[in-house]
């Protein structure tokens, strides 16, 4: 913990410049706010150890970009990834069970986030103010007894309960036109409170999603899941009719409930590959000397490699 950690800010200048990381397969655990403040730090190498990723560990790391992730990691606390700002894409491995409150929050550049079938707990506010994602792939029943859960809210000292300020997504996708959300097949749950937020439209820190995909293998979406999902205007639901009337639905989903799902499978626009530039045929100087093809005046080897390559170029 605190290992290269500093606590001030980057124009200071006295922090500790690590631009690169690799752990061995021997590290398990990197500690709480072990490279807090890094501010230079743009690439780390995880390996096959690492299960733990500690609070705060790489929070605002501002320059991280490239993170190749251990493929036994488990466990990512609160805050732990905080104000990243130059990741671009999550893909976890396909063993991380946890991740905890505030995790990714801030981390602007994201564009999209997969969570893989082994998530079980997403902790509150874990992608708070991530706002130019656009994409967001679930592939598990998340669910959590912790307190600080997409399920079961957060509990003031007086024992109070709330749950929609905060939400796992609040005030994601602020910035992009459109922000699809797919539930990956075999997903069966999706918890109450997900994408919930309890400000006006007007405020614009509600979870901008514009789009959702529900596959036929899910029964329950509970109370709030979409609460306040303002900019939601497609459903598509991988099933039929009768399957999708049989869906439990909690209260306060009207944002879900509202409108009618377009039936069938969800196929995502094909990427066209670029068209390749043609190949241009360089232009020779004109001679009056038939098979001249250099305009030295004169037949030469030097015409015959020149013909030759124009034939290859035809024949490509």
């Amino acid at each position: 913990a605190y290992l290269f950690a500093t606590g001030g800010e980057k124009s200071a200048g006295d922090y500790a410049h690590i631009t690169k990381v690799v752990f061995s397969n021997t590290v398990e655990t990197v500690g709480k706010y072990a490279f807090y403040h890094c501010y230079d730090l743009k690439e780390v190498q995880m390996d096959s150890g690492l299960t733990t990723i500690g609070s705060y560990a790489f929070g605002y790391d501002t320059s991280l970009s490239t993170v190749s992730w251990g493929k036994n990691l488990a466990n990512i606390y609160g805050y732990a990834f905080v104000g990243d700002i130059a990741l671009k894409k999550l893909e976890l491995p396909g063993k991380v069970t946890n991740i905890n409150e505030y995790a990714f929050s801030g981390c602007t550049g994201l564009t999209s986030i997969d969570l893989p079938a082994s998530v079980l707990s997403l902790g509150n506010c874990a992608f708070k103010n991530c706002t130019n994602v656009s994409s967001i792939t679930i592939n598990s029943d998340i669910g959590d007894a912790n307190e600080y859960s997409s399920t079961n809210g957060w509990v003031d000292g007086a024992g109070n309960r709330y749950y929609i300020d905060y939400s796992v997504f609040y005030n994601i996708g602020t910035n992009v036109d459109s922000l699809t959300v797919t539930f990956g097949d075999g997903v069966t749950n999706v918890p109450a409170y997900l994408f919930a937020t309890g400000g006006e439209k007007s405020a614009g820190d509600y979870a901008h999603i514009t789009k959702v995909v529900i596959p036929s293998t899910v029964t329950e979406i509970g109370k709030y899941a979409f609460y306040n999902c303002y900019n939601l205007t497609e459903i598509v639901y991988n099933g039929d009719q009768d399957s999708w009337d049989t869906i439990s639905i909690g209260e306060n989903n009207t944002s879900l409930t509202d409108i009618t799902p377009t039936f069938g499978t969800y196929e995502p626009e094909p990427t066209v590959p670029p068209t390749p530039a043609p190949t241009e045929t360089p232009e020779l100087p004109p001679s009056d000397v038939r098979g001249d093809m250099d305009g030295d005046g004169k037949l030469t080897v030097m015409d015959a490699v020149i013909i030759l390559r124009l034939v290859a170029l035809d024949e490509g």
